[in-house]
């Protein structure tokens, strides 16, 4: 103020009442001082009318409006729309693919709100099968996924801004992996031998073909069939069955040994899955002999003639019956019947008439 004295003598004051809890003025010098803390994340810009008035009477006065811009520090840490992410994916997906995004905000400016994405901690699951881009917080594949090796992982992500000094969050994640048909069913053996006796009672299971399969769900559930593809496998299916859940080869019909002295058939697993996956086993069925066979003789009559004295052979004639059992089913034993050749003759064990 030009003026000398009192009328040049300056009073400084904010007229905007707002503003009289944040800033303050020195009322001789103008100096503007704040009152309260900052926050530029609620308010980046003040506009402050203030008057300046002289000592004269009558007073002169003369308003302005200040205008002040509050410059960012580094005081908001990375905040994410929740602390853990949860996702899935199918096992067969190809390398590069993406599972997600980590979404997160730095009300902050400039490089301080900058954020960088990376995996800090691995907990669950095989290491280098994901990866996170540092700028995007894009989560993608980085190797082949198998379900039946690792059906699910954990690992931490922290975002981190670029202020000086950082401030991070941390995040969860967890991807469950599904499954898909890509497992076909496997027996317990590739080739299978057993024996049953020809009386067995027809129902009656006698081998466990049972075969397991590493998918889940509708992909593990397993059926059993016979190929009949073959004049084998159409005779076996014929005499055999195979319980469709359980694998278990039972008889359906009687068999005669000295028929059919053994079986070949193929027991063919098949998953639900889609398509569908299969296996096979190979099964040897041996028939063994019970004694149901009477002996035969051959020729059933014999005529002989012997001399009256004593100068021919001892043996008159030899008898021979043939059993078509085996083993010591089979052996035969000869001997007459109670009270016949009346003393005067006998019969060795091998058929020979004396």
């Amino acid at each position: 103020d030009a003026d000398k004295d009192a009328n040049g003598k300056l009073k400084y004051e904010i007229l905007s009442s707002s503003m009289n809890s944040i800033f303050t003025i020195e009322e001789n010098t103008g100096s503007l001082r704040i009152e309260s803390p900052l926050d530029r994340e609620t308010c980046d810009k003040y506009e402050i009318i203030l008057r300046v008035s002289d000592g004269g009477i009558p007073a002169r006065s003369t308003i302005v409006t200040a205008i002040v811009y509050v410059s960012d520090v580094n005081d908001m840490a990375p905040k994410t729309t929740k602390p853990a992410y949860d996702f899935s994916v199918s096992e067969n997906i190809v390398i590069g693919t993406t599972i997600g995004i980590i979404s997160v905000t730095d009300e902050d400016s400039g490089i301080n709100s900058q954020v960088t994405f990376t995996i800090v901690t691995n907990w669950k699951g095989a290491p280098l099968h994901f990866e996170i881009d540092r700028t995007r917080g894009t989560i993608y594949t980085t190797a082949n996924l198998d379900r039946e090796l690792d059906n699910d992982y954990s690992f931490l992500i922290r975002a981190k801004d670029g202020g000086t000094p950082s401030l991070w969050s941390d995040i969860s994640v967890n991807i469950k992996i599904e499954d898909v048909n890509d497992n076909k069913p496997i027996f317990r053996h590739t080739e299978y031998s057993t024996s049953i006796f020809e009386n067995i009672t027809t129902g009656t299971n006698f081998l466990s073909t049972g075969a397991t399969d590493d998918d889940l769900g509708d992909n593990a559930l397993i059926r059993y069939d016979l190929d009949i593809s073959t004049e084998n496998g159409q005779k076996a299916n014929y005499y055999f069955g195979v319980h469709r859940s359980t694998g278990n080869i039972f008889l359906l019909r009687n068999i005669d040994r000295e028929v059919y002295q053994s079986f070949t058939l193929t027991v063919i697993a098949r998953d639900n899955g889609i398509p569908s996956l299969w296996n096979q086993a190979r099964v040897q069925i041996n028939i063994e002999d019970v004694n149901d066979n009477m002996p035969v003789f051959s020729p059933l009559f014999y005529n002989a003639e012997v001399s009256s004295v004593n100068l021919c052979d001892a043996v008159v004639t030899t008898v021979t019956a043939s059993d078509p059992d085996l083993g010591r089913n089979a052996v035969i034993n000869y001997s007459f019947q109670e009270n016949d050749a009346s003393g005067f003759f006998s019969i060795s064990h091998l058929g020979n008439f004396l």
